[in-house]
């Protein structure tokens, strides 16, 4: 289907030169926002609502917020793996860690938990507390076209092995794997190697507050899919964007208020 394959080709790779645009202008923090928000997860669903139809996707969607915990993991392994190694190093243990915390998730289960959603928001709250405080100043970066070109490649590249991959392995890995790292592999490994550990920082407390708005939206989009189908999604997007919008501007405001934090 057409769509399907413009949905693999373009959008996904929009959102990623999307954020780092705006990582350009308006600072790293504003990108790991932008990034943390379940758009890509959205287009994988999306695509895979198209392919696999919706009795296989709604099985995904309930796994989707489990994931949240490797993701959070992930993110947590980036900031201190970042100091103590490269661009490479620390990808690899974050990318082990998440791998890791996925795998246990589903062997044990985890979707069963009571109020899993809840403590997944929990856990990203406390993560978002767990970051190191790093210096106030954010430096606006130049962004060259080739570097770009080369984020959206990646982009497309890791959207394409997701969406072929789900089927094979079943829709509780499927719906951990939709909320995969795919911003937050591309960004922070090019924030890193070109702007170091302080931007990186930035902007993975971005990318938590981006990452609320994602539960957010998982948790309410179940409560009407029954009735609505996919477009249940439109109110729970809408209140994940106003909960993460909000939670950005506490934290600018915080920030100025607190300026040596």
């Amino acid at each position: 289907m057409l769509s399907v394959v413009v949905a693999k080709l373009l959008a996904g790779p929009l959102v990623i030169g999307a954020t780092s645009v705006a990582g350009q202008r308006w600072g790293q923090q504003m990108a790991g926002v932008l990034a943390g928000l379940p758009t890509l997860a959205l287009l994988i669903i999306g695509i895979l609502w198209l392919e696999q139809g919706s009795e296989f996707t709604r099985d995904v969607i309930e796994y989707a917020p489990i994931g949240l915990f490797a993701n959070t993991l992930y993110i947590l392994l980036l900031a201190y793996a970042s100091r103590f190694f490269k661009v490479l190093g620390t990808l690899l243990v974050a990318i082990i860690g998440y791998v890791a915390m996925a795998i246990l998730l589903v062997k044990f289960s985890a979707h069963q938990i009571p109020y899993n959603g809840i403590c997944s928001l929990i856990f990203l709250a406390l993560a978002y507390k767990a970051i190191p405080k790093q210096a106030k100043s954010q430096l606006k970066t130049t962004l060259p076209k080739i570097e770009l070109l080369l984020r959206m490649g990646l982009a497309a590249t890791l959207i394409l092995a997701l969406s072929l991959a789900a089927p094979s392995v079943g829709t509780s890995y499927s719906g951990i794997f939709t909320g995969f790292p795919v911003a937050s592999l591309i960004l922070p490994a090019f924030t890193l190697a070109l702007y170091g550990r302080n931007a990186l920082l930035h902007q993975l407390r971005g990318f938590v507050l981006g990452l609320i708005g994602f539960a957010v939206c998982f948790l309410l989009w179940p409560l009407g899919i029954s009735q609505l189908g996919f477009a249940a999604l439109l109110p729970a997007l809408l209140a994940a964007v106003c909960c993460t919008a909000s939670l950005h501007l506490i934290a600018q405001r915080r920030a100025l208020e607190l300026p040596h934090e």
